[in-house]
């Protein structure tokens, strides 16, 4: 009922893609199997935008979760390097999660680690209803019907099944109350670290996100709990196996992808890299301005942007896939002026 309710579709007209099939044989393997060894062997989930890595690794996760459905604790920790990112992946599993509720007496709890919980973009996940999700007495309730009720989602002062949180509010539960209260002290200790959008953890992010690693290994031994399985996540990672050894301190790495006999071409994409010009200054014609003297105005590189955003979204030719312009920029500053111009420029 979970996947016919995500998909909309009978079980039987759904199929998992073979490397989807093998990430669910794999992982699961590895969180029953007693000769794991966190340290020996991590998992990489290379795949295209859009190909289903999610489910690779959140399958294997919930059939886990159910089985262990007895012991209390958390079972898994997914990481992403934003909050919007985890907002994005939150929506999802509680359309996963609610299907599953709605079959077993002792619901899966996904706990929310990471900023403000009161204004969620969320929608009800009951199946036909379009209305939002809005915080209420105990979780959450759909704005259209009160009798839509999303009370397996809980914050981080009570335990979960499945935590969705970013690296730096994980180091933090690793040392505060909440962490020991509600997931180092169960019977249950994590099995699943996910780190979603991996490519992300280079540098100096990745020298943080990779101790922070070997800290909850050594936090999950001394605490009682088995061998952790670390899962890295990405569509864009060059050596990936290299990557993830470094990443989780392990001697070996697998690659979860698909094999090229299984890729489908669908289609052809465009990649077009327009570069912004730098400030200059443009005469003004009488024409323009109604004035007699001669004036100038500045042409700033926002302003291309801006020009160049509107030129290529107004004239590509659109499909039911997603339409797209994204715009680069080097200042927390101007991705804020950008949003605003552009939203008032389209007004």
């Amino acid at each position: 009922s979970m996947v016919e309710n995500r998909f909309n579709k009978k079980h039987n007209e759904i199929n998992l893609s073979s490397f989807q099939l093998r990430g669910f044989q794999e992982l699961f393997q590895a969180a029953i199997s007693k000769d794991f060894s966190s340290e020996i062997l991590s998992y990489i989930i290379q795949s295209s935008t859009g190909s289903g890595k999610t489910e690779a690794f959140l399958f294997p996760i919930l059939l886990y979760a159910l089985l262990t459905q007895e012991k209390r604790g958390t079972k898994a920790i997914l990481v992403y390097p934003r909050i919007d990112l985890c907002n994005d992946q939150l929506q999802r599993l509680i359309e996963y999660v609610y299907a599953v509720n709605t079959t077993i007496k002792r619901p899966i709890r996904i706990g929310i680690h990471h900023g403000k919980v009161d204004d969620l973009p969320l929608t009800c996940p009951h199946q036909g209803c379009s209305g939002s999700l809005q915080v209420g007495p105990n979780g959450f309730i759909c704005r259209e019907d009160a009798t839509h009720t999303v009370d397996f989602v809980v914050k981080k002062n009570s335990m979960a099944d499945i935590i969705i949180t970013t690296p730096d509010s994980l180091h933090r539960r690793l040392m505060d109350r909440e962490g020991k209260l509600n997931i180092w002290n169960k019977q249950m200790l994590p099995k699943y670290i996910v780190f979603d959008e991996a490519h992300i953890y280079t540098n100096q992010s990745g020298m943080h996100v990779a101790n922070i690693v070997r800290r909850l290994r050594h936090k999950i031994r001394h605490s009682g709990g088995s061998e952790p399985v670390f899962i890295a996540s990405s569509a864009t990672v060059g050596k990936p196996e290299e990557f993830c050894c470094k990443l989780f301190s392990t001697e070996n790495a697998n690659v979860i992808c698909p094999s090229e006999v299984e890729l489908e071409e669908i289609g052809r994409e465009y990649i077009i890299f327009v570069k912004a010009t730098h400030p200059r200054k443009i005469l003004l014609s009488p024409e323009a301005t109604g004035e007699v003297q001669t004036s100038y105005t500045i042409a700033t590189n926002l302003s291309a942007m801006i020009q160049t955003a509107f030129c290529f979204f107004h004239t590509m030719l659109k499909t039911n896939e997603k339409n797209r312009i994204i715009g680069f920029v080097d200042s927390i500053d101007i991705i804020k002026r950008l949003g605003e111009k552009l939203c008032d420029a389209e007004r």
